[in-house]
């Protein structure tokens, strides 16, 4: 049976690094396989083309353009917006480093009643340890009160996914310590 998924990265080739080179590896194999592949990603390189192909895989890229941290938190609203405009056309969604897409993937997925699922690219995604050098230059730390509440609202919303990829046992790890159920 083939699958109609969609891909959310926060950056996709020709960008380089880890989880843009997984992304495309898996988007790749995916399509491959016979499987219809979509990613929503940002458009971080200045005069990327909005809609592309990466051989069998369509890519869209999405504003907010350029680079630096503030803008791949804005990506959340044009990737929410991307996904329920595109009612009907797939059959799941797999947010690749849910720090930033997995909150707003999970919610579309539940207004779509699509399947959602998340596989971290760094440890500390799920537990707010991967935001503490952001957050210490504010004079915050993830167990601060105000950035606990807001990180446990979070994961409120991120466990609500079908699945999470763990791609190693430390990851596994803090899934469980973080509520995620072991199947």
């Amino acid at each position: 049976m083939s699958l109609r998924a969609c891909l959310l990265l926060e950056t996709y080739w020709p960008q380089v690094g880890g989880g843009e080179t997984a992304g495309r590896m898996l988007a790749r194999g995916l399509a491959g396989r016979g499987h219809e592949v979509t990613v929503l990603t940002r458009r971080s390189v200045p005069g990327s083309p909005a809609r592309e192909r990466d051989g069998e895989v369509r890519v869209r890229r999405l504003p907010p353009g350029g680079s630096g941290p503030g803008r791949k938190w804005a990506l959340s609203v044009p990737v929410f917006g991307a996904v329920l405009s595109a009612r009907g056309e797939f059959d799941v969604l797999v947010a690749l480093g849910f720090r930033v897409l997995g909150a707003p993937a999970v919610v579309a997925g539940g207004l779509l009643r699509l399947p959602v699922v998340l596989k971290a690219e760094s440890r500390g995604e799920l537990s707010g340890e991967f935001f503490r050098r952001g957050l210490e230059r504010f004079g915050l730390s993830p167990e601060a009160a105000p950035v606990r509440a807001a990180i446990e609202a979070r994961n409120r919303i991120l466990r609500r996914a079908e699945a999470f990829v763990a791609m190693s046992s430390e990851l596994e790890r803090e899934f469980r310590a973080g509520g995620v159920p072991a199947p």
